[in-house]
């Protein structure tokens, strides 16, 4: 696995990825009507939006690159608020470290720049993922979705000076 620096053209796979990662979330944690409104069908505004976001220097997106699949999985961080975006990978690849080796290349990216601690809001499915990678539970919140919808979330956040 490769782990590189997002350019434009990685924009569709990276919307792809979303779209179906957030599809294959079970019903347990969110309905499909949230779904649906988190992650819209895949389209050309998504991912001009992406392909935006990809080259705006407050953010730094990392994309996982697999020999024979191309992109995989990808994160989003946003520098100026210290927050974690997204982090999303290819539900044909979860289980295999794709998410972590992210996680722990955002930390470095972070730390490279000398901020003091990362912020994100996670999904249900994901909070536990990201306490076993050393984040601590906030608070209990929502995240407003494209349509004004709301979804449940985790607030979360990581000390970066008490981590190696």
């Amino acid at each position: 696995m490769e782990y590189r620096a997002a350019n434009e053209a990685d924009a569709e796979k990276m919307v792809e990825i979303h779209y179906r990662s957030v599809l294959a979330i079970p019903t347990e944690f969110y309905s499909s009507n949230v779904k649906a409104a988190w992650s819209p069908v895949p389209g050309k505004d998504r991912v001009d939006w992406l392909a935006n976001v990809i080259v705006n220097p407050d953010f730094i997106c990392t994309v996982a690159v697999d020999r024979s699949k191309g992109v995989v999985g990808f994160s989003i961080f946003n520098i100026p608020d210290s927050f974690l975006r997204a982090l999303y990978i290819d539900p044909e690849f979860n289980g295999q470290g794709i998410g972590s080796a992210l996680l722990s290349q955002v930390d470095q990216d972070a730390k490279r720049i000398e901020l003091q601690s990362i912020a994100l809001k996670s999904s249900l499915n994901a909070e536990t993922f990201y306490l076993k990678s050393g984040y601590s539970k906030v608070c209990d919140s929502t995240q407003e979705l494209s349509n004004g919808s709301v979804m449940q979330a985790k607030a979360m956040k990581k000390n970066l000076h008490n981590s190696a």
